[in-house]
């Protein structure tokens, strides 16, 4: 056997396969095995990369939850605040703004309802619901109470108080100018002890104190002490009208100041008893969600950072693996070619030199 024949079975014996194949195949299989491995990796980063997107995606809907619950949280705050302060002060412009923050605070409930998926946060959620409407129906009933007491106050109780001490000033001084001593002394009396009423009644009423609502009581008996001897000294007298005007309406006064009393007890019960409960139940029910939340987004962004360090590897030992595996297969096809190359070379080189009876290696390939 002569060189080249053994050169072309020892090229045979070591390829197997490859050597056998025809070079438009042996380049067509190594584009093939570049493009698989180069799709192989495309695959792999696209997969990493796809985990990454969905772990984002994740975390940005955690953190909108979080920013949405916050939301409702200092919105409810503040309603919570703007409520307490129209009901100490009557202020208008208080309630309003309560109805415009109650306005805001719904439509960010219904947003964290469609935006939350995870089922015990969006069962605290609707608790939210559940207590802000309580919430907000209390505040409907308080602004009827002091919208109520404010237009007693203007139109009854001032206007009557401001009567009652019209008619005592008055019994005074056609008591005094008809020398009836006995019904100017209780006349000044009575005035005395209705200015005491007035006074504490205005300040009890807006300071919601106890005390002063029982100095009120204390001085009302004075003033009806004094009317009761009233009674008794204008009788007869052409003044007695008044005596009869200012007992008709100390009893107005006296009535309309319970009523504001009984009131004022109402919105207090409200505020300090159920919109209390219903609005610390709120803040809790956010709070819960918000450390829920915070909780899982620490996770998710640890989580996020070894996916992130992991891919990377992963990224790396691909690139190597592929780059080595490249380098391999180039090695063995254009082993592959350059075994046929180099034995039909030397079969030319002795055909040439007049050798016919060489045997060519590698004929149709």
């Amino acid at each position: 056997m002569t060189k080249i024949e053994l050169t072309a079975g020892k090229a045979a014996g070591m390829f197997g396969f490859l050597g056998n194949l025809k070079v438009k195949s042996k380049i067509l299989l190594g584009f093939s095995c570049v493009l698989a491995i180069l799709a192989g990796m495309g695959g792999a980063s696209y997969w990493a990369l796809s985990t990454i997107a969905e772990e984002f995606a994740t975390y940005e809907q955690r953190v909108e939850v979080a920013d949405l619950v916050l939301e409702i949280e200092s919105l409810m705050l503040k309603m919570r605040k703007d409520v307490r302060e129209f009901a100490l002060t009557g202020n208008p412009e208080k309630a309003d703004t309560a109805r415009e923050t109650a306005t805001v605070l719904a439509e960010e409930i219904e947003k964290a309802l469609a935006t939350i998926k995870n089922p015990e946060r969006l069962a605290k959620t609707k608790e939210i619901v559940e207590n802000f409407e309580v919430y907000r129906e209390d505040f409907i009933k308080v602004v009827e109470l002091r919208e109520e007491e404010i237009k007693l106050v203007a139109e009854t109780l001032n206007p009557t108080g401001a009567a009652v001490t019209a008619e005592f000033k008055e019994l005074l001084s056609k008591s005094a100018a008809a020398g009836n001593t006995n019904a100017a002394i209780l006349a000044q009396a009575g005035l005395q002890a209705y200015m005491e009423v007035r006074l504490y009644a205005n300040k009890a009423l807006a300071e919601r104190s106890e005390e002063l609502k029982a100095k009120v009581e204390e001085a009302f008996v004075e003033v009806e002490a004094a009317l009761k001897g009233l009674d008794g000294a204008t009788k007869g007298a052409p003044y007695r009208e008044g005596y009869e005007s200012a007992t008709a309406a100390v009893t107005v006064y006296l009535t309309t100041f319970e009523k504001l009393v009984e009131d004022g007890n109402e919105t207090a019960a409200l505020i300090d008893g159920e919109m209390k409960q219903s609005g610390d139940a709120v803040a809790a029910d956010a709070s819960f969600i918000v450390t829920s939340v915070n909780e899982e987004l620490a996770k998710t962004s640890e989580e996020m950072r070894d996916g992130i360090a992991s891919n990377r590897t992963m990224s790396l030992a691909l690139a190597v693996g592929g780059l080595a595996l490249g380098v391999a297969l180039a090695w063995l096809i254009g082993r592959g070619i350059a075994n046929s190359v180099i034995g039909m070379t030397g079969a030319m080189k002795e055909l040439a030199a007049g050798n016919k009876a060489v045997e060519i290696p590698a004929i149709g390939r």
